[in-house]
């Protein structure tokens, strides 16, 4: 752990699961003897791994294609008094479970659904409410209080890198072409000095950053440099999720295809060189192969690489969960990035209950009179942090886990839904890609879906249950097929962005993997996704970008915005700015038509002086509006010297304009050569110069750089 003082959340997965647990095992335990199984209807190979390092548990799910794909079941060794009075021993049912989990669990019909036979149910309607609620002035200002009393801390996962979007930095300081140039980080960090601001007194919101490995120093040194974004040093808190060998699986075969080189092999055993390390060449034993270029390495190469290997490179943890998941002799073998380099990824979202507790997280929480913590994701450019009808909410409920849901749009979005377990009676979610056909398109009488509460990855935790599940949570991976870059069959390293194919498999787990620990004392609250969710997931660079991508973001952006800005007006003058900005909008699509700084409003407050301009602002587009201490910083984003004068509109308010101002993404395009700009919608063709991708300018039909008359309305206080 760290603190800004002192320096130290797409998914293309193949998985479904089930769980079963131990009521579940005596009876497969009375099946077996019974049905007399035989090793030969057993051998099914797994995908999905459960286990509890300190208490041995694990569960196994079918990887076959077949209808038995969705199903498992899970062994509780530590605790299951009934088989041990038996004959058989444990490593034996071990043995029986790895290879017919699939067989038993077709026959005890328990599949991953909500249909007959199921282990979840919808989430019922009165254990959730709405931010409409009537309660929600009150919510507010318990939320409000705890942010005063300086009870409330923020949990920001902010591990990943913009590659996806080209931009090889971590994805918080990505850019993603409003007016004013701010970045994710900057945004985030803007909305958490507003509303301590708007809850009064000396409180702080601690910002605990969650990063990885590979963006930790990045995300370090961009806070420093930006002066940590106008937060104080100390209420700055970075720590680091573990990461995971990425590993061959278990039916892989080196490809030879049109799209991808095939991958070294593995077959065959490596002699690891005398000059190796003696600790590692007991540790990697089972792993020779990592060795396999090891005379091609340079002295300092060697020694980075040994490096990797002692401190980084968790063998025996990769073999102990591959080995109860993924049969197969040519599978489980650690994949070489380079000559010299492991392939590596983050352990998933769920890697935070860990690391809160390797970096001593936890203690500083608790040290600091932290009570309440609410979670989002970097890449939500329109979250608000800490929303305190939120936290408000949850601390009246009492809440252990919370999460904010918004209503699943389509029967193909990639979110998870939120259940209720039918045995446990917790709070759980079924990920997208394990949810029964069926039951995603499952629907109720109004029209609505049956499971249609989405999790979108904005959670609450008390200090109380966090403390709990670092210390005792049983870890569950979920294995992915995932594109990962790979030394070829010639010796050439293959990065994971020209990776075309599955190429092996990452371990993860999921943040709401001990949801169901929470008990009775879980809450959800409805919320309106237009106000709350804009994800930056997917490259503005590609035909499907417009989805989940800087593009949509920014009309969400600026969507919203303007609907404050309409609220704050009479309702006449409301309704010709909301139509001016839409018909801007229509004849700008990748534009923004406004944006107001976090500093000047949290969630709408704040505007009341704009009702004084009334009608003219339906002539002030686009509009962005700042604080005057940003302004200067405004001016310089947008090119130097381009805002000359202001012009006083009211007691509060004045305005420039910039002349064919034009906002830019961050990007790497032109420094790792020429990257293809395909249409970015239906109705928008790209094509783009080599200057406007190198410098990440927005551009439209015929290659024109977007740019627009921009008004700048700053409020002086």
């Amino acid at each position: 752990m760290s603190s800004g003082k002192n320096s130290h959340l797409s998914r293309d997965r193949d998985y479904r699961r089930v769980k079963f647990f131990k009521e579940d095992w005596i009876a497969f335990w009375e099946w077996c003897v019974v049905r007399a199984l035989s090793p030969a209807r057993l051998l099914l190979s797994s995908r999905l791994v459960e286990l509890s390092e300190s208490r041995g548990r694990r569960s196994v799910a079918s990887s076959s294609t077949s209808p038995l794909s969705s199903l498992s079941l899970s062994l509780h060794t530590h605790n299951a008094p009934r088989l041990q009075g038996n004959a058989v021993s444990k490593n034996t049912v071990l043995a029986i479970a790895a290879g017919g989990a699939a067989l038993f669990a077709a026959q005890m019909m328990m599949r991953r659904s909500g249909g007959d036979g199921a282990k979840f149910a919808p989430w019922p309607a009165h254990k959730h409410s709405s931010k409409e609620s009537a309660q929600s002035s009150k919510w507010r200002a318990a939320g409000l209080e705890a942010v005063r009393n300086g009870e409330v801390g923020a949990i920001l996962l902010a591990g990943g890198q913009g590659s996806r979007l080209g931009f090889n930095s971590p994805k918080g300081e990505y850019n993603f072409g409003l007016w004013s140039g701010k970045t994710l980080f900057q945004l985030h960090a803007e909305r958490l000095l507003r509303l301590q601001t708007l809850a009064g007194g000396s409180g702080k919101i601690v910002l605990y950053v969650m990063t990885s490995p590979s963006t930790d120093a990045a995300t370090q040194a961009a806070f420093k440099r930006n002066g940590y974004y106008g937060m104080e040093a100390s209420q700055v808190v970075f720590f680091a999720q573990s990461e995971l060998p990425c590993v061959t699986m278990g039916e892989f075969v080196p490809r030879e295809s049109e799209a991808d080189s095939a991958m070294y092999t593995t077959d065959g055993a490596t002699t690891i060189p005398d000059d190796v390390d003696a600790d590692l060449k007991v540790k990697f034993a089972s792993q020779s192969h990592v060795f396999m270029y090891w005379g091609e390495l340079s002295a300092a190469e060697k020694a980075t690489f040994q490096t990797q290997l002692r401190d980084v490179v968790d063998v025996e943890r990769v073999e102990r969960i591959y080995k109860a998941t993924c049969a197969g002799a040519s599978g489980g073998k650690i994949i070489l990035a380079d000559k010299g380099l492991v392939a590596m990824a983050p352990d998933g979202n769920g890697g935070i209950y860990p690391a809160l507790l390797a970096n001593g997280v936890i203690d500083d929480m608790e040290s600091r009179g932290v009570k309440y913590l609410p979670q989002l994701c970097v890449d939500n450019a329109l979250v608000q942090i800490a929303e305190p009808t939120f936290v408000g909410y949850c601390v009246s409920e009492g809440a252990k886990v919370g999460s904010r849901a918004a209503v699943k749009q389509s029967v193909s979005e990639k979110v998870g839904v939120f259940v209720e377990r039918t045995a446990g009676k917790g709070l759980d979610v079924v990920e997208y890609s394990e949810l029964e056909t069926a039951d995603a398109s499952a629907t109720l009488a109004d029209g609505s879906f049956k499971y249609g509460l989405a999790h979108i990855c904005l959670n609450y935790f008390s200090l109380s249950f966090l403390k709990e599940i670092v210390r005792e949570m049983p870890t569950v991976y979920h294995i992915a097929k995932k594109e990962i870059g790979y030394v070829t069959a010639d010796g050439v390293a293959l990065p994971k962005g020209d990776v075309k194919n599955k190429s092996g498999i990452k371990l993860e787990s999921f943040i709401f993997d001990v949801f169901h620990k929470a008990g009775g004392a879980a809450a959800i609250l409805d919320v309106d996704r237009k106000e709350t969710f804009a994800p930056i997931k997917n490259s503005p660079y590609k035909a499907a970008g417009h989805s989940d991508s800087p593009n949509s973001a920014r009309v969400l952006f600026s969507d919203i915005h303007g609907e404050w800005i309409a609220k704050a007006l009479s309702a006449a003058d409301g309704a010709a700015f909301t139509a001016a900005a839409a018909e801007w909008t229509v004849a700008n699509p990748l534009l923004g038509a406004i944006e107001i700084s976090p500093l000047v409003s949290y969630g709408g407050e704040g505007l009341e002086d704009l009702a004084a301009v009334g009608a003219k602002l339906a002539t002030m587009l686009p509009l962005c509006v700042v604080t005057a201490s940003e302004s200067e910083q405004i001016s310089i984003a947008l090119a130097p010297g381009a805002i000359s004068a202001w012009t006083s509109i009211g007691d509060r308010l004045e305005v420039a304009t910039v002349e064919s101002a034009t906002p830019r993404l961050s990007t790497n395009a032109g420094a790792g050569g020429a990257r293809a700009w395909p249409d970015l919608s239906a109705d928008v063709e790209v094509a783009a110069t080599a200057a406007d991708k190198a410098e990440g300018r927005l551009t439209v039909s015929g290659g024109a750089a977007q740019s627009a008359k921009l008004y700048v309305l700053r409020v002086t206080q």
